[in-house]
């Protein structure tokens, strides 16, 4: 009863009825990206009664996030997004199963994870990324739900359904780094992302209930400043096959470059840790909040709490900095950041939590 109470808007449809609710109620969707456009998508098909979601994603909350990124609060800065996220949806509809993939999908572990789904919902915000799930979904024949946002405008499409159209038919090449902007430099207007990621959450209902036209073969583009929306028909390239993987293991082998670059810096283990950590060349910057500083034996550092890090703070000069954390990955997105402006910045493998475990097994 309570199920039937909570879907009759829904199920009033005639186009729904109660067999479109049971295929949403046995579907499995993954989302990929949990960030502007991912946080509209998992709540509304979390709110529609998707039997089963997956989130993909290795970042953290952070402050700068808070004004698109709506799943979140200011208590969530520094959390896993998976696993804010996870929560925050369990509360909304504890009957739906939330899988959290809490990696970082690349062309070496992405297959297994999608062969789990049956609609794949592509919410990155980096080009590396969007064509290995573009060419996975082409392999595993997933219909992909594609959305971008920049400025002031977002794009929408759907690839590998009812038709042989993939992303590389759109784009067929990966661009190199420096050619295209993303949100971090250009910026982005917050409501967007939550009407682009609207629109892949419809699509995905559409798929998995048969119901109105896909857009399937097809680029829509919407501008908020001139409330402008357009379709445009995406037609087959001949350049698209010549780029796409042969198979699995083309997948694997091929070169994507960095998968997403606010991750792309060094790390070093506990040995390394312990032994540069107290020579005069080496500052340790941390980066919990200060209602972690009583976790772990106090380590001399600079406290820069990650809800409030500014990379352009004047650091003292030193020849490497070692970005600290409880469990590794904000001290790797805060040492990226601080990589732009200084040379040998390091993050610790594992964080604190893993420095503490073995140190105390060394003592016992």
């Amino acid at each position: 009863m309570t199920e039937t109470t909570r879907y009759e808007r829904q199920t009033a449809l005639k186009e729904i009825g109660d067999q479109g609710q049971q295929q949403l109620l046995q579907a499995k969707v993954l989302v990929i990206g949990a960030g502007g456009l991912g946080c509209p998508v998992l709540q509304y098909l979390t709110a529609a009664g998707v039997g089963e979601i997956g989130i993909a994603d290795d970042d953290v909350v952070a402050l700068n996030n808070l004004h698109r990124q709506i799943l979140y609060t200011e208590k969530h800065v520094g959390k896993l997004k998976a696993e804010a996220a996870t929560d925050v949806l369990q509360r909304m509809n504890s009957t739906v199963k939330i899988n959290q993939h809490i990696v970082r999908l690349d062309n070496k572990n992405i297959l297994p994870i999608i062969r789990l789904y049956d609609v794949v919902v592509d919410a990155t915000d980096n080009i590396p990324a969007r064509y290995i799930v573009n060419d996975a979904c082409y392999l595993l024949r997933k219909p992909l739900i594609y959305g971008s946002i920049l400025k002031f405008e977002g794009q929408l499409a759907v690839f590998n359904y009812n038709t042989s159209i993939t992303y590389r038919d759109l784009f067929p090449q990966q661009p190199k780094e420096n050619e295209i902007a993303d949100c971090n430099e250009a910026g982005v207007i917050g409501v967007l992302p939550g009407i682009i990621g609207s629109l892949q959450a419809a699509e995905a209902i559409k798929i998995i209930t048969g119901i109105g036209q896909v857009a399937a073969g097809k680029l829509i583009t919407y501008n908020m400043l001139h409330n402008s929306l357009y379709e445009f028909n995406i037609s087959a390239n001949l350049l698209a096959a010549s780029f796409l993987p042969a198979d699995e293991k083309a997948l694997e082998n091929a070169d994507y470059g960095e998968v997403c670059d606010v991750f792309s810096v060094r790390e070093i283990d506990i040995a390394s840790f312990d032994e540069i950590r107290n020579l005069p060349g080496t500052i340790v910057v941390d980066v919990r909040e200060e209602y972690e500083l009583n976790e772990t034996p106090a380590l001399e550092s600079i406290q820069m709490p990650f809800s409030v890090f500014d990379e352009n703070m004047a650091l003292p000069n030193s020849e490497t900095i070692v970005v600290v954390c409880k469990s590794g990955h904000r001290s790797k997105a805060a040492a990226a950041l601080l990589s732009r402006k200084y040379k040998n910045v390091i993050s610790l493998q594992g964080g604190l939590n893993n420095w503490l475990t073995l140190n105390k097994m060394d003592h016992a």
